[in-house]
């Protein structure tokens, strides 16, 4: 069954259980925090400058870094629906996170920057594949 559909292309790893030993020691609300690293660098950069193009290319520079650091080998913890997760990013920006789906896995957010600098709110839909 794993096989037919690792070849269909409709292989979906947020749907398998995993062994412990190939999952990360944390939840994906843990681990996305971690993945916004460069929030910090670039959005108060471009909070503290006029000019809308550069702010816009501030911001596309933030998101397109985010794909470097998601690229990690070990499977987060799914989040039990109703699970909460709240952290300080390095320039004292406060993140709020809560599961609010299991299936399909969605996670919502809201981060307040420093000083209002910058806001961000939204979702997150997390979906894995596996292919030939």
């Amino acid at each position: 069954m794993v096989g037919k559909k690792l070849f269909t292309g409709n292989f979906d790893l947020t749907k398998i259980s995993f062994p412990i030993k190939c999952m990360a020691p944390v939840s994906t609300l843990e681990l996305m925090p971690t993945l916004q690293s460069t929030m910090a660098i670039y959005l108060n950069k471009a909070a503290s400058i006029t000019d809308p193009v550069e702010r816009m290319k501030l911001v596309i520079a933030h998101n397109i870094s985010f794909f470097y650091n998601e690229k990690i080998f070990e499977k987060p913890l799914n989040p039990i629906l109703g699970e909460t997760f709240q952290a300080r990013g390095q320039d004292g920006a406060h993140i709020y996170m809560e599961q609010t789906s299991h299936h399909p896995p969605i996670s919502h957010f809201a981060i307040d920057g420093p000083d209002n600098n910058y806001k961000l709110v939204g979702w997150s839909r997390h979906e894995i594949k596996v292919g030939m």
